[in-house]
């Protein structure tokens, strides 16, 4: 059985029955999304980075609670939520007005109700580096190799295209 091509939820009934092989294939497919969630949430990489251990610590303790019923991404995310906001209690901090109502993907956009019209505000170039990484879930070595360019280049193309989705964002909110 090649791992790899398990789905995330056999991947987690496996691990609730002790495969550690499992885990580590779940862990290598969303350390990235959940990371660069806190990252874009937190703007704090050493708060980031204790809450990111804790997601994946309680990750391990609450594994058996899983029901496959449900899509793992949706249920990590649901734990990264609610660390996210015991973070942000216990900073002192009522930012949870800040977070978006549509969660369950790390920085994830696509399924923002209005994201097309957003889209289209942005540059063609800025547009396509959004779909090919947040779409179509493409690493930035393969976008790297789509695009003729380095990973380093992609990184900075998809940070600064989300940056100015940020901004079109924030200027109207969600309705605009």
């Amino acid at each position: 059985m090649d791992i790899r091509k398990q789905t995330d939820e056999n991947l987690m009934l496996l691990y609730q029955n002790g495969d550690e092989a499992a885990f580590n294939e779940l862990y290598t497919r969303y350390k990235g999304k959940v990371y660069g969630y806190l990252i874009c949430r937190l703007n704090n990489n050493a708060v980031a980075d204790e809450v990111y251990q804790n997601i994946f610590l309680k990750l391990h303790r609450t594994r058996s609670l899983y029901n496959p019923k449900y899509l793992f991404p949706k249920w990590l995310f649901t734990i990264v939520t609610t660390m996210l906001i015991d973070t942000y209690r216990s900073m002192g901090r009522n930012k949870m007005e800040e977070l978006p109502e549509n969660i369950s993907m790390g920085c994830e956009i696509a399924e923002t109700p209005d994201i097309d019209a957003k889209l289209n505000k942005l540059s063609d170039d800025e547009a396509a580096i959004i779909k090919l990484r947040y779409y179509d879930d493409k690493s930035f070595e393969d976008i790297a190799k789509i695009l003729n360019t380095s990973q380093v280049n992609v990184r900075q193309k998809v940070s600064r295209a989300v940056r100015s989705l940020k901004k079109i964002f924030s200027k109207g909110g969600k309705n605009e």
